[in-house]
């Protein structure tokens, strides 16, 4: 069974141990705007920040998602590759250089391997 690739924007929702209480997924980044317009509107108690990543998933009818790897915006804005290695397209990267100026708000600034 070939395997297909899916790529989506995620804007997590961290508590102050590190663990992801809730995502905000879309495939255009744009949509993800409203978290810097409304931000009391998805602030809980328990979430200490948001961060912005691409995610990358591979899976296919039969398995599922095989392999998923992340892009986390970082203080730089978004890298060039996944945590896996690989290349993140260009046409993201366009993506985002139209939106850095609210996005770069959901910048992580955890180092990440």
């Amino acid at each position: 069974m070939r395997n297909t690739t899916e790529y989506e924007w995620d804007i997590e929702m961290v508590d102050k141990h590190g663990d992801i209480l809730d995502h905000d997924f879309s495939d255009k980044l744009q949509s993800l705007k409203i978290h810097s317009e409304y931000p009391h509107n998805w602030q809980d108690e328990k979430i200490v920040s948001r961060e912005l990543t691409l995610v990358k998933s591979v899976g296919n009818e039969y398995q599922g998602v095989v392999e998923r790897t992340w892009a986390y915006i970082n203080t730089d804005g978004l890298p060039s590759e996944f945590e896996n290695g690989d290349s993140v397209p260009k046409r993201f990267a366009a993506e985002f250089a139209r939106n850095r100026e609210w996005a770069m708000q959901f910048a992580s600034d955890v180092t990440r391997s």
